[in-house]
């Protein structure tokens, strides 16, 4: 019996250029909430525009350094 199911070229996902994922504001992130910005860049989220709330962006996150492993001395 021959194998006619032809295996189907696969897409590299990693290839593409990725989306830079954006930071929710500081009042969707503390509700848990999923903030989707408006239109504009300089425009309120839609939650914050529609709670009439002021829509301040999150600050930067620290970036932290790898931790240095120690090397293990073998007798």
């Amino acid at each position: 019996m021959t194998n006619t199911h032809q295996a189907s070229p696969v897409s590299d996902l990693g290839s593409q250029n990725p989306i830079p994922a954006i930071r929710a504001c500081i009042s969707c992130a503390r509700a848990k909430a999923k903030c989707v910005p408006g239109s504009l860049p300089t425009s309120s989220c839609e939650r914050c525009s529609r709670l009439r709330r002021p829509c301040e962006p999150a600050p930067p996150r620290a970036r932290t350094q790898p931790r240095k492993r120690k090397a293990l001395d073998v007798e």
